[in-house]
């Protein structure tokens, strides 16, 4: 039961809220751990390299990344340029072809890649030995996971790119396979009546555009049915990942630089009702990530009653405030941030804009996880280091610390190991 999820519908007024965060850390002791495997799309199946469930074939997918480096120094030792491809190769085991189909599709991006020189060229055009300022420009491509399992294998793919000025751009596009083929799965094909799933996903995304936090990021608030339209049902302007089918907006698209990419997801449950094929269907951990202003109503703590579930981002700008903007948190109109748990109170302290997400650890019982998910850089490295922490919704309505791992409970190839109090 507690899998069943029901998304309130968004046309609905922004519940206006405000919060503080407060608290202190809380040491914990006699720690424990967990092993949470890798989402493979095959629910309780000892063995997905070569088991058939109902017909279908369960393949175990593995990604190994290769790294691309190219750089350029003139003849005085300064760094013109540098570039760097960060790619998957994909190994299907029993279905080589599928994964050669991918793999050569990746590859045509990588060396499309790697053949641009137009950077480079314009980093030595405009480098003056004479200019002391001068920063090295460069080009980056890089792939990530969002879905990777016997049905489906999904990649974001970002390009980014600094040509001098104040900032670099960047673009991401999606890219999605059949993971019993290999090959690319278009949008008409996500449905067998591709007019009417994309009239019905149109009309999700509209309402998600017309409510408050998507308007602050857009150009004069919501945009017409025509721009949205022309952004999000581009080519290669989505991706399927472990919570739905995300559309992808890129900076000054439909909202300026500071904006960053505006994603579109629309979950799975909502996918079935519009005639989502099921051949495409995620069958595996249950993940749905929070989005601010839009209200979710799930069972967390199995007492059979769903609670509504809310994430908001509130500014305080009154010169008392640790952090200019807090993080609020509410289930069934309580805010749980600031009252229930210290680990929560100084997590969301020191980190006010980690992406919250319900999780399920353990499909064997009766409670679902929220999941907050940090991102820092040690030591000016350019690599994230991503941080999942678990809470737990009690049935007192309390919220209790259930962990940490390394890691990212979005990146569904990850083997995290929770570390329980």
């Amino acid at each position: 039961m507690k899998r069943k999820t029901i998304y309130a519908i968004l046309a609905a007024s922004a519940v206006m809220l405000s919060c503080t965060a407060c608290g202190g850390q809380t040491d914990s002791t006699d720690i424990t751990e967990q092993e949470i495997m890798p989402d493979t799309g095959e629910n309780d199946l000892p063995e997905a390299d070569s088991d058939t469930t109902g017909g279908q074939q369960h393949y175990h997918v593995t990604l190994d990344w290769q790294k691309l480096e190219n750089n350029d120094t003139a003849e005085d030792g300064m760094l013109l340029y540098s570039g760097t491809c960060t790619y998957p190769v994909v190994y299907i085991e029993e279905n080589q072809a599928a994964a050669d189909n991918i793999n050569a599709s990746i590859q045509e991006h990588v060396t499309a890649f790697h053949d641009d020189t137009s950077i480079q060229g314009f980093a030595r055009e405009n480098y003056v030995p004479e200019n002391p300022g001068f920063i090295a420009y460069n080009s980056d491509l890089s792939f990530a996971v969002r879905r990777s399992d016997s049905n489906v294998i999904s990649f974001e793919a970002v390009f980014y790119v600094y040509s001098g000025g104040a900032h670099g751009n960047y673009s991401t596009v999606g890219l999605n396979y059949d993971t019993r083929t290999g090959e690319p799965i278009s949008f008409t094909e996500l449905s067998e009546d591709a007019d009417s799933f994309r009239a019905d996903t149109f009309a999700f995304n509209r309402a998600l555009a017309d409510i408050p936090s998507y308007q602050e990021k857009m150009y004069d608030g919501s945009p017409s049915d025509e721009q949205l339209e022309a952004v999000l049902y581009a080519e290669d302007a989505w991706f399927l990942s472990t919570s739905g089918l995300t559309f992808i907006s890129n900076p000054y698209a439909l909202g300026p630089y500071a904006a960053g990419a505006i994603e579109f997801t629309i979950p799975y449950s909502e996918l079935e009702k519009m005639g989502f094929k099921e051949d495409y269907q995620y069958n595996g951990s249950l993940t749905v990530k929070l989005q601010e202003d839009i209200p979710v109503s799930m069972d967390l703590n199995g007492d059979g009653k769903a609670e509504n579930i809310l994430i908001d981002f509130v500014y305080d700008g009154s010169p008392d405030a640790e952090t200019e903007y807090a993080t609020c948190l509410l289930v069934n109109d309580t805010n749980v941030v600031n009252s229930t748990n210290d680990e929560l109170n100084q997590l969301l302290l020191d980190f006010p804009w980690s992406q919250c997400t319900l999780y399920d650890i353990n499909p064997s019982d009766d409670t679902i996880e929220f999941v907050f998910i940090t991102t820092e850089y040690p030591d000016d490295s350019d690599d994230a280091l991503l941080t999942s922490y678990f809470f737990r919704y009690e049935k007192d309505g309390s919220v209790s610390y259930a962990g940490k791992t390394d890691g990212s409970v979005l990146d569904p190839t990850a083997a995290l190991s929770v570390t329980v109090p």
